[in-house]
This record gives structure tokens, C-alpha cells and sequence, in this order.
């Protein structure tokens, strides 16, 4: 009886993926005095809110420079960029992240390079680069060439994928052993932390430079568009800043085609006053990721799926909630059914996309990035949900995982 009782949904619920609007409504009289005062600045692009901004940032990360770009996509397009990669060069990166991480080496004729995750974390995975590097590439010079293309590969792109960050010390131990500097794709992971070398190291503060976006749906979101380079050089910081500006220097000379990516005062005056709550709202998110893995690993049914696990030493921001389950599309939409908004990531890893087929990569390649994104679905963990919420969301689970349920 009592188990027909906690599977039973009184009514259809109305839980969306992620809203926005429970945020804002509790920040709304701070942004509307905000936007008096940038209007009033009459300064709308870069200017004092924007430095302000990247000031905050810069000492939040652990890092001295941090530089406003339009995208996270600019960050990460940006940061190749001033790192000298282009034609003729390589990145390695992993196939199960967004496609910006990718399509951005494919703009500026960069071929890109895939390692397998780890299933458990869903990030890089150390022994498969270790192996790719010693398997695919040889050492001439102080290069690193990879035999089958003869492409220089000049690079790691690492993903901090969900709001935990890729395994930097052994990344950064494989990176330094073959001269190959690294970009942090940590548009998902503002907040997160790891211990390495026994220190507590920040998500942006570990590579040559890092890329943050700050879209809507982020941890730390814009009313819009808006991403962030961090690095520790000064060189790169300036080179940046000149690349955001269509390459042009101080005295407007152009010695390389740059972008028109200049962040704007109203993203970041929002992104600044959203950024005094950042901690406590992915604390928060950490309060909803470990009542879910409480509530679920205590069901029978709980070996039917996987729940995401927080590596240990590492401080995991939980960006998205990301199970596995063997019967993904049937849970997927027997959830939306109950009214309850999930998600897939990614349902296509990338070296799938048909944009790479002229790369030759096929189905088995990367047989970790493939299970996940077959079995991949996300849950609703964004700051705002109450208790309640949470309860209806695994109670809708744990009627799917019932003999009602596989018998509707």
C-alpha cells in the first residue's frame, strides 16, 4: 500500500528543464535600478562595467586576466586563435561536448583530434590521450605530429563538462611532457575546483587560457550572449583583447584579422550583480544533485539507471544532472508526459556530426562517447526548485521503473 502510495502522481506536474523567471523575479528591483544607471552611463560597449566585471571574475577564478568576449563561443574561438592555432594545426578535445568546442577548430582550419571519456565522469579520459599521443603521433623537434595527416598537433582542449572539471593533473602531467599547451572549454564549470599538487585550482586558472560562457541557461547567465577568456600571461591577455576588437591595436593598426566580439555594459552589469550569488546558487544546485542521488539509490529500481557521481577532490557545480539509462527515449518521454521538462546530452557526439564527415571518423571509434550519448538523459537542477518539485520528479521515475509502468 504504502509503496502504491509514493508511486502514485496526484496530477500531471508542470516542472520545466530549467526558468529563468523564478531567478529574476527574486533580483528584479536590483536590475531594474541597474539599467537606470547603464543607461544614464551612456557607455554601452566595453567601459567600466565591463572591467568591473572581468576584475571580479579575474580574482574569483585565481587568475590576472580575464577578458570579456561576445560568446562563449568567441572565448573559445579567440583563445585558439591567440594561441597561433589555424590551418595546419591540430587540437585534441573528446567527442561528447557541445559543438562550439568543435566548430570553432573548424573556422579557423584547425583539424580536430578526439580521445574517449570516462564513463563515469564524462570527461577526458588521461590513458586514452596518453595512447593517442604515444600510438598516433611522433616527437620531431620539439613538435608533436600525427603520423596518418602529418598535422602538427598544438594542443588539448579539455572539457569540464556538466560543472566538473576534466582530470587537470594528469591532463596538465601529458600536456607538459609533450609541450602541448591547453584550453579549458569551461563554459559549464564557473565555480568548479579540484585539488591538485594539494591545492584547491579553480576551473580557468590551470590552462595557458580557459573559455566561460555566460548564455542564458549557464550557472552564471546573461540576459543574452556573453563569454569570458581567463589566463595568467599577459602576452595572450593583450592579444585577446586586440583580437575582440577586429585585430585592430591601440593605434588601429590591423596585423591580423580579428572579430567584432566586444562585451557590452548592460550583459555585463547583469552578470555583475548575478555573480554575488553565484556560490550560493550552486550550492544549491549541489543540495538538489544529492537529493536526487539519495532518493534514487535508495529505491529497488535504482540499478535500472546511473547516477552522475562527483569524482573525488573535486567540487562538482552540477550545471546538468546527467543519468544513464538504458531505455532513455521511453523515460525520456514518459517524463515529459508527466509534465516534467529533461533533457539530452549529447544525443550525437561529435565526431558523428555530418560536418566531420569528411574526417572519416565512424560508429566505434570512441564506444565511451557513444554509450553516453545514447544513454545520456539530464534532470531539472536549476537553484529555484523546491522539495516538492524534486519528489514529483523521481516519484515520475520510479512509477516508469514499476511493472505500471512497462506495462502502459
Amino acid at each position: 500500500m504504502q509503496m502504491q502510495k509514493r508511486m502514485t502522481l496526484k496530477k500531471k506536474a508542470n516542472i520545466p528543464f530549467f526558468d529563468l523567471t523564478r531567478q529574476i523575479s527574486a533580483i528584479k528591483r536590483e536590475l531594474k535600478k541597474l539599467f537606470v544607471e547603464v543607461l544614464a552611463s551612456g557607455s554601452f560597449i566595453l567601459g567600466e562595467w565591463v572591467e568591473k566585471f572581468e576584475r571580479e571574475v579575474a580574482d574569483y577564478v585565481g587568475v590576472s586576466h580575464a577578458i570579456g568576449v561576445a560568446s562563449g563561443t568567441d572565448a573559445l574561438k579567440l583563445a585558439y586563435q591567440a594561441l597561433d592555432n589555424g590551418q595546419g594545426k591540430g587540437l585534441i578535445t573528446t567527442p561528447l561536448t557541445f559543438f562550439a568546442t568543435l566548430g570553432t577548430m573548424l573556422q579557423l582550419g584547425i583539424r580536430p583530434f578526439f580521445v574517449d571519456i570516462d564513463p563515469v565522469s564524462f570527461n577526458i579520459d588521461p590513458a586514452a590521450l596518453r595512447k593517442f599521443l604515444e600510438k598516433e603521433c611522433r616527437r620531431s623537434g620539439k613538435s608533436c605530429i600525427h603520423i596518418k595527416t602529418g598535422t602538427k598537433v598544438s594542443g588539448i582542449v579539455p572539457v569540464h563538462l556538466f560543472g566538473q572539471m576534466a582530470p587537470m593533473e594528469q591532463t596538465v602531467e601529458i600536456a607538459q611532457d609533450y609541450g602541448l599547451p591547453i584550453v579549458e572549454d569551461a563554459a559549464q564549470a564557473l565555480g568548479a575546483w579540484q585539488e591538485i599538487g594539494g591545492k584547491r585550482r579553480k576551473a580557468g586558472s590551470v590552462g595557458s587560457a580557459a573559455a566561460f560562457s555566460f548564455y542564458p541557461t549557464k550557472n552564471l547567465g546573461a540576459f543574452g550572449d556573453a563569454g569570458m577568456v581567463t589566463t595568467n600571461d599577459a602576452t595572450l591577455a593583450e592579444k585577446i583583447r586586440i583580437l575582440r576588437n577586429h585585430g585592430q591595436d591601440a593605434d588601429g593598426l590591423v596585423r591580423e584579422p580579428g572579430s567584432c566580439s566586444r562585451p557590452d555594459a548592460v550583459h555585463a552589469a547583469i552578470l555583475s550583480v548575478k555573480f554575488q550569488f553565484l556560490d550560493e546558487r550552486n550550492q544549491r544546485r549541489r543540495e538538489i544533485a544529492k537529493t536526487y542521488i539519495d532518493m534514487i539509490s535508495s529505491e529497488y529500481w535504482a540499478g535500472d539507471l546511473k547516477c552522475p557521481e562527483a569524482i573525488p577532490g573535486n567540487r562538482h557545480i552540477w550545471h546538468q544532472f546527467v543519468m544513464k539509462v538504458a531505455k532513455r527515449e521511453k523515460l525520456l518521454n514518459h517524463m515529459r508526459a508527466h509534465g516534467i521538462g529533461c533533457n539530452v546530452y549529447y544525443r550525437t557526439p561529435i565526431h558523428l556530426q555530418p560536418s566531420l564527415k569528411s574526417f572519416g571518423y565512424a560508429m566505434g571509434d570512441y564506444p565511451e562517447a557513444e554509450s553516453a550519448a545514447q544513454q545520456a538523459l539530464a534532470l531539472p537542477v536549476w537553484p529555484e526548485l523546491s522539495e516538492k518539485e524534486i519528489t514529483s520528479v523521481v516519484k515520475a521515475i520510479e512509477l516508469f521503473f514499476t511493472k505500471k509502468a512497462r506495462s502502459i
